[in-house]
């Protein structure tokens, strides 16, 4: 990952952002964070992919997640069909346009649990 691009793996929020690594694209989409993402499956999340990281139909996604490890997770979308999603070799300086994220909004739970881990 690009070193301009930083997440906090200790952040007083929780469920925090997370950078992205990797996407791989099928007919269930499946990401893969930089280090461990902490999240649990129901959360929702807001993905946001900058152009130069290529995949821009995905950028803005809304929807839940369904955790399949540690440092991965599945979004209900077919992304089949978008374009590749690629870190650049040579970024931008400027890091929000360089870093792609995936960052919690919600839960669809029926009792919320990540709430509960907030530090003041």
């Amino acid at each position: 990952m690009v070193q301009q691009c930083y997440a906090d793996p200790n952040p007083m929020y929780m469920p925090a952002y997370r950078l992205i690594d990797s996407v791989i694209q099928d007919k269930q989409t499946t990401i893969r964070t930089t280090f461990d993402h902490g999240y649990t499956s129901g959360i929702v999340v807001r993905i946001k992919i900058p152009q130069i990281c290529g995949m821009e139909q995905l950028n803005g996604f809304i929807g839940p997640i369904t955790v399949l490890g540690v440092d991965t997770f599945l979004l209900d979308i077919d992304s089949t069909s978008f374009t590749p999603f690629a870190v650049p070799a040579n970024p931008n300086p400027i890091w929000s346009d360089i870093c792609s994220y995936v960052i919690p909004i919600g839960e669809l739970v029926d009792q919320l649990t990540e709430p509960t881990r907030n530090v003041l």
